[in-house]
């Protein structure tokens, strides 16, 4: 349990969520929101881990998409000791949820998390220091531990660090598109300087791919950056949205990438070789779906 593994009951909440950071950093500049929705289990780890932090934030705040009574219920603990309840009676969208999140600007950096995923204790600590060293960056992203369900480390880095470099500064939209078809930026580990996030449409076209979108988006208003450390466990378990992306969204992304490629000829072949690729790898899909039918079929006959 948090309250007896990270000390909660020594004063470090306050009576209105303020946090105070007895023997670490000083995070009173962060605002960390946590998504939420039907995973009690998973959000009390998530929370456990947040009080485990070096850098202790001045703010923790459960953004409840409307889930059942029993998430509440399974971490009123934390909200005893000055975690923050903002709920909905009925369901939005996950976007929406994010939307409330970013709008968040009372202090300079903003971390949003998922109710999934658990936070090493030099997670915030990191991410702030380079912020605080980088005053051109308005994001940093890092790496993260893969975990399974039952938060079991499987081996698995979301980023192979050998071939990331240490640090990687991407100063423009073109470039996030370029890192877009080699490799990706993980948004569960984005620290913001605040007020920037606000300031970028959380687009619900895009629907499951729509932070793509968002960090590319992001990066017209200034640098956003991914620095090669293990910082935080990025859980994979059944049922997990990203697990199922929906085609009509894949094709919306094409036709971004396409359209931020056919403006910038430093990155135009690229993104056309990349979204070959992609048409490919499609049809292949498809086609071979297709035969499984059939053979089952043939099999069944």
């Amino acid at each position: 349990m948090c309250c007896e593994t990270s000390s909660l009951d020594d004063g470090r909440f306050g009576n209105a969520g303020e946090m105070k950071t007895p023997d670490g950093v000083d995070g009173s500049d962060i605002t960390v929101c946590v998504l939420s929705y039907n995973r009690g289990v998973f959000l009390e780890e998530a929370l456990a881990s947040l009080c485990a932090q070096a850098c202790v934030p001045g703010e923790i705040v459960v953004l409840d998409n409307g889930s059942a009574p029993d998430v509440r219920e399974r971490v009123e603990p934390f909200l005893r000791k000055g975690v923050r309840w903002e709920g909905v009676d009925t369901p939005q969208t996950p976007l929406w949820n994010f939307r409330r999140a970013f709008a968040r600007t009372k202090r300079p950096f903003l971390y949003v998390m998922h109710d999934d995923d658990r936070l090493l204790p030099t997670f915030l600590e990191r991410q702030r220091a380079f912020l605080l060293a980088h005053p051109e960056v308005i994001a940093v992203a890092c790496n993260a531990h893969e975990i399974d369900d039952a938060g079991v480390r499987t081996g698995k880095t979301l980023h192979n660090p050998r071939r990331r470099r240490e640090v990687e500064l991407f100063t423009s939209r073109s470039r996030m598109v370029e890192l877009y078809t080699r490799t990706y930026l993980a948004f569960p580990s984005v620290l913001y300087r605040t007020p920037f996030p606000a300031e970028v449409p959380m687009q619900e076209e895009y629907g499951q791919v729509a932070d793509v979108v968002f960090l590319c988006e992001l990066a017209r208003l200034g640098v956003v950056a991914y620095v090669n450390e293990v910082l935080w466990e990025y859980r994979v378990h059944h049922g997990q949205d990203s697990n199922r992306f929906k085609q009509e969204f894949l094709r919306r992304l094409d036709g971004y990438f396409r359209a931020v490629g056919e403006e910038d000829p430093t990155i135009r072949r690229q993104v056309r070789t990349y979204l070959l690729r992609r048409i490919l790898s499609r049809k292949w899909k498809s086609l071979r779906s297709s035969l499984r039918a059939l053979l089952s079929d043939v099999n069944r006959g």
